[in-house]
């Protein structure tokens, strides 16, 4: 898989279509129903998973947060890289191989 923190940001990556999900207040829960685990997202995890509808590189979806959350570039990069890998090693997104 690779870890998120040392990832070319032009990966692309996309989210897991099988994944069920709903909203809670400005949270998201989602649902593998391969694995039957549920996973619970605050509102910049489903800001991310929302915008993975369709393929995005790790500098695209950054770049969106830095206008949304007001964060510098290299903050929004250092506190998703953790979320990306967990979120890849649960199943929940993929990197597109190219």
């Amino acid at each position: 898989m690779g870890d998120f923190e040392h990832m070319d940001q032009n990966a692309e990556i996309v989210r897991n279509d099988e994944i069920i999900f709903t909203d809670m207040d400005r949270d998201m829960v989602m649902m593998s129903v391969e694995k039957g685990e549920y996973y619970g997202v605050n509102r910049v995890g489903r800001k991310i998973f929302e915008m993975l509808e369709r393929p995005m590189t790790v500098s695209e979806i950054c770049q969106a947060l830095c206008v949304t959350f007001n964060v510098s570039e290299e903050q929004c990069l250092k506190d998703m890289a953790p979320f990306l890998k967990q979120m890849a090693d649960k199943g929940i997104i993929r990197v597109l191989e190219r």
